[in-house]
């Protein structure tokens, strides 16, 4: 059951960040989704280069949210011909490993799958993760590696 539950979990949050539009409440307090979700924002940036495979200059931005259960890291990347997200959930399983999956096109477009799950073997939390290990990776070329 919990493993059906977050691809669900997924998919509502990708939802509540992109509709910039949102201006659904919670009722039982009153605060908006888009707050609640801006408030989880840990980290954002962008970086652009010239990447000759990907048909020239190559952009991204990414912004990184905490959640109940790990880090949601979104990437949106652009070329002259092409824009695509990918979305990356890095939650806890163990003590000593955590578990990333992404979420993309183009996963779908080489593995057939619509997400590609990895392990990662070690003893640090989600957030802590991201800083030392995520970060530089995505800061430097856009993508990273468990």
């Amino acid at each position: 059951m919990k493993k059906n539950m977050v691809p669900i979990i997924v998919l509502i949050i990708i939802i509540a960040l992109f509709a910039g539009s949102v201006s659904a409440t919670n009722n039982t307090n009153g605060v908006s989704i888009q707050k609640v979700v801006q408030k989880n924002l840990i980290d954002s940036g962008s970086n652009k280069f010239y990447w000759g495979e990907r048909g020239g200059l190559f952009a991204y931005t990414w912004k990184t949210y905490k959640t109940s259960n790990g880090v949601v890291v979104q990437v949106h990347y652009k070329t002259i011909n092409n824009s695509w997200y990918s979305t990356y959930s890095i939650t806890k399983l163990t003590s000593s490993k955590l578990k990333i999956v992404e979420t993309s096109p183009e996963v779908k477009l080489y593995s057939g799958r619509s997400s590609v799950t990895s392990y990662a073997k070690t003893s640090l939390t989600p957030v802590t993760y991201y800083w030392k290990n995520i970060r530089p990776q995505i800061k430097s070329d856009g993508y990273f590696f468990a």
